[in-house]
């Protein structure tokens, strides 16, 4: 089963500590949708940026379990332009344990 509660908890405290420290300029990310095909196959994200153009690392995070720590990340660089959205896809070769995983971005 897909976990998206870590990572919509890390987008919620990244838009709180963007507001205080000014931090609007650039990417601001929004997954609209992900699909992963098991831990040795492809993740395919789509995106909408709600920010600036910029560059983003995409990372696909493998767990044991799904709320357990990470044991495996999968990134990926990718220029996003402002104000649209796109599909990423990426080798999300994590380790056969893998039995969760939760999607991000940071911005580069």
């Amino acid at each position: 089963m897909v976990s998206r509660r870590g990572f919509l908890a890390g987008t919620a405290a990244a838009g709180i500590s963007g507001f205080a420290g000014c931090g609007l300029l650039g990417p601001n990310m929004e997954v609209i949708r992900d699909s992963c095909t098991g831990p040795s196959g492809e993740c395919t994200i789509v995106f909408e940026n709600h920010g600036q153009s910029g560059e983003v690392r995409v990372m696909v995070e493998h767990r044991r379990r799904e709320e357990g720590p990470i044991i495996h990340t999968d990134s990926k660089v990718v220029y996003f332009p402002g104000g649209e959205k796109k599909e990423v896809t990426i080798n999300a070769a994590g380790p056969s344990d893998a039995q969760g995983y939760t999607v991000g971005t940071e911005n580069v």
